[in-house]
């Protein structure tokens, strides 16, 4: 890719055919991107049921699709997952999808247009979420969802934020910034929850001072629908490895962390 605007898109699968193929769908549908040229695809398979090779049809992005065994003690990978995706991308700005997710078809052109007019350097962007299985528990103030729980146009503005407000699920950054801080930390692969947040940290600590590299939770949307499998997070949770809380995991890692809810 030539396209300083590109950009890649890297999931984490497991046993979510249905979904996974939706998800491709919407990418291979959105509007006013050149896809050929400026979006590229991987997706990592962590060991589901069956091997999805061949299944797929011809899309107008580039795509790789990596199968890898499942964990002989079944334990989730989906970090080290996503860094083995990253490492099969080439644009020049690394998105993260979740398998299960729903969004607009406008949503690339408005990320590649937010991204021409914003200046170079380090940062990481958020998507408002929603969830169809627990649309009323979470705080709205946050995700600004429309009458359905879903996402909807034109409803709220950039939000400054910090590391303890990011999801993975459509989180946006530049490869510099994904290769500075070398992706994920592998080691908490086994539990969901904290990787994420723990990410969006060490991205706010490239700057010299909280708030110098900014994370924000930008004005578009995506809408977990989890209804093939259920909950992927509650099923990770309740399956554990790493005994360890995430508060302990915090305090232990990055000591100073409230610093950096400074902004």
């Amino acid at each position: 890719m030539y396209n300083p605007d590109s950009i890649s898109v890297i999931c984490a699968t497991y046993n979510r055919p249905k979904s996974l193929l939706h998800l491709l769908d919407q990418l291979n549908d959105q509007r006013c991107v050149n896809l050929g040229e400026d979006v590229d695809v991987a997706v990592v398979d962590d060991g589901s049921n069956s091997d999805l090779t061949g299944i797929f049809p011809a899309y107008r992005f580039s795509f790789t699709y990596i199968y890898r065994p499942r964990d002989p003690h079944g334990l989730s990978r989906v970090y080290s997952s996503r860094n083995m995706a990253a490492k099969a991308v080439y644009g020049n700005y690394i998105l993260q999808l979740d398998d299960d997710l729903e969004f607009h078809p406008y949503v690339l052109n408005l990320l590649q247009t937010a991204i021409r007019f914003y200046p170079d350097g380090h940062w990481v962007w958020g998507a408002r979420i929603s969830n169809n299985t627990d649309v009323e528990k979470e705080p709205p103030f946050l995700f600004n969802r429309g009458v359905d729980g879903r996402w909807f146009d034109g409803q709220c503005k950039w939000q400054e934020t910090h590391w303890e407000s990011m999801s993975s699920a459509g989180m946006l950054m530049p490869r510099v910034t994904w290769d500075a801080i070398e992706g994920y930390d592998e080691s908490l692969d086994g539990c969901m929850g904290a990787a994420d947040q723990e990410l969006a940290l060490r991205v706010q600590k490239l700057g010299k001072r909280p708030g110098s590299v900014k994370a924000w939770l930008a004005p578009w949307f995506v809408n977990i629908a989890d209804e093939e499998t259920g909950s992927w997070r509650m099923n990770m949770i309740d399956r554990r490895v790493r005994q360890e809380r995430n508060e302990d995991l915090f305090e232990r890692k990055h000591p100073d962390r409230r610093d950096w809810t400074n902004v």
